[in-house]
């Protein structure tokens, strides 16, 4: 039996928020785990969800040069007004390629309508990060466990890995629809943002744009293959953040102080959430000696411990 990666990220997710907030009444708890059942259901190929390519294809026969429109419209709105939550925007754009290799529309007027249209949503996601954005998760991230020492936790981590969360996000389905909303609510310079954007949002549009106009003729394969390799894609990138945030924070005795205090936190609070943690804080452990760096930061550990107190 074939797995869904995606689907079973879907029903950890909604488990997860189901059994941890603890704010929400038990009617929305019921309607979370029905959907956890009906995600799992369809991550295990029980039930199949309504087939996207066929609709796309359908419609996109039909429209000719306005698909120049759809698909631009697509891309600012994935990240311009979160649709991306719903609907990955690579599924849009390889469409649009695939009408290219047919030669119904012109590849190189659709990779500028992508690339504009995706960078314009992004600035937007931006703007209104940058002007609502903190307020909004300081007056209602509680109901979401999100309080004041995660919104700096994220903005910190903007201010130290913004360039490369900017350009690494935009090909990671998950949080690609977040990223510029966090930067600008981060606070991250917007001259800043923008260059890393234009080179992100050009990538991604003229990769998916020729990849679709070359493997034309097979669209279902091809959007299952792309969409194999960004959830690979996605998962390593996570996996390297997580290491480098792990790692600066097993070298800050202040970040490590709070990690261990936040740790022994969940283990009365929240169990389930704790046994994970502690297994990957004390795996961070003995992973982050054998990182680089690792003499120095030692070297100054003995410095701080042995200098004037």
């Amino acid at each position: 039996m074939a797995l869904k990666p995606f689907w079973i990220l879907v029903t950890a997710v909604l488990l997860a928020a189901a059994l941890r907030l603890r704010s929400i009444g038990r009617l929305t708890r019921g309607f979370l785990l029905v959907l956890v059942v009906i995600a799992a259901l369809f991550a295990v190929n029980v039930i199949h969800p309504p087939s996207i390519e066929e609709l796309v294809q359908q419609i996109g026969s039909r429209l000719g040069n306005w698909t120049y429109l759809l698909v631009g419209v697509n891309a600012f709105l994935e990240t311009g007004a979160f649709l991306g939550f719903i609907a990955p925007g690579e599924t849009m754009v390889l469409f649009g390629g695939v009408l290219a290799g047919e030669g119904t529309i012109d590849l190189a007027t659709l990779i500028a309508v992508v690339w504009f249209s995706a960078m314009a949503g992004d600035v937007s996601a931006y703007v209104i990060g940058r002007r609502a954005g903190r307020g909004f998760l300081i007056r209602h991230g509680q109901r979401i466990k999100v309080g004041e020492a995660q919104i700096q936790f994220v903005e910190g981590f903007f201010t130290r890995h913004g360039r490369a969360t900017v350009l690494l996000g935009r090909w990671v389905g998950v949080v690609r629809p977040l990223v510029p909303f966090l930067a600008g609510s981060s606070r991250m310079r917007f001259a800043e943002f923008i260059v890393i954007d234009i080179v992100a949002t050009a990538a991604w549009a003229a990769g998916l744009c020729i990849v679709g106009s070359i493997f034309w003729h097979n669209f279902n394969e091809l959007v299952s293959l792309v969409g194999r390799a960004l959830f690979i894609l996605g998962v390593l990138i996570v996996v390297i953040v997580a290491l480098v945030v792990g790692t600066n924070a097993r070298r800050d005795p202040e970040r490590r102080r709070k990690v261990n205090a936040w740790i022994a936190e969940q283990q009365e609070e929240h169990p389930l959430v704790a046994k994970p943690a502690l297994a990957l804080w004390v795996l961070m452990a003995r992973i982050e000696p054998h990182l680089p760096g690792a003499g120095k930061a030692r070297a100054t550990e003995e410095t701080d411990t042995v200098g004037p107190r």
